[in-house]
C-alpha cells in the first residue's frame, strides 16, 4: 500500500529535512539521506512481512523531498496478506503528522500525543493476531497431548 501527500511549508530546505527527520526518528525510522540534499529516504520494521504480526513492524519506506517550499511525501507498507484500514491509517497519520509539525508549526509532543489512538488500535489488533495463534496452534496440539497422556496412563496403569 501506498501513500503519497503533497502539501507546502514556509520553512528553508534545511530546517524543514532536520524536523521532519527529528520526527521520523521519533517514530523509529532510520533515514537515509540522499546526495541532492534536498530529499531523504527513511525505513522502519523488518525486511519481511512474514516475519511479524505487529503492523508498526511490517516492512515501511518512504521518501521525503523539499522544493521550494513544497514537500512531497511518499510512504509504504508491506502487509502480510490483503491490505487493512488500519494499515491506510498508519501512513495517513505518518503523513498527516509530518504537515501538521512542518506546515503549520505543530509540537512534536502534541503530534506524538495524538497518535495514542492509532497505537492502541495496532496493540488490539497484534492482542486479536497472537490470541487466533494461540488457539489455532491449541488445537492443533491438544490430540498429540491426549495421545501422549493416554500412552503415558497406558504405560503405568494398563494391563501387563
Amino acid at each position: 500500500m501506498v501513500v503519497e501527500h503533497d502539501f507546502v511549508t514556509t520553512l528553508d530546505a534545511d530546517e524543514c529535512l532536520r524536523i521532519a527527520s527529528d520526527l521520523l526518528i521519533e517514530e523509529g525510522y532510520s533515514i537515509e539521506p540522499d546526495p541532492s540534499g534536498t530529499a531523504f529516504g527513511f525505513r522502519r520494521g523488518g525486511k519481511a512481512a512474514k516475519v511479524t504480526t505487529r503492523i508498526d513492524r511490517l516492512p515501511q519506506a518512504g521518501r521525503l523531498a523539499y522544493d521550494r517550499g513544497r514537500v512531497t511525501l511518499a510512504a509504504s507498507i508491506r502487509p502480510r496478506a490483503k491490505a487493512k484500514d488500519l494499515h491506510r491509517d498508519v501512513l495517513l497519520d505518518l503523513a498527516t503528522g509530518l504537515e501538521r509539525r512542518l506546515a503549520d508549526a505543530e509540537p512534536l509532543e502534541r503530534i506524538l500525543a495524538d497518535r495514542a489512538p492509532l497505537a492502541k488500535r495496532i496493540i488490539s489488533a497484534h492482542r486479536k493476531v497472537v490470541a487466533l495463534q494461540v488457539v489455532g496452534w491449541s488445537i492443533l496440539l491438544s490430540p498429540f497431548v491426549l495421545l501422549g497422556g493416554w500412552a503415558a496412563y497406558q504405560a503405568m496403569f494398563g494391563r501387563r
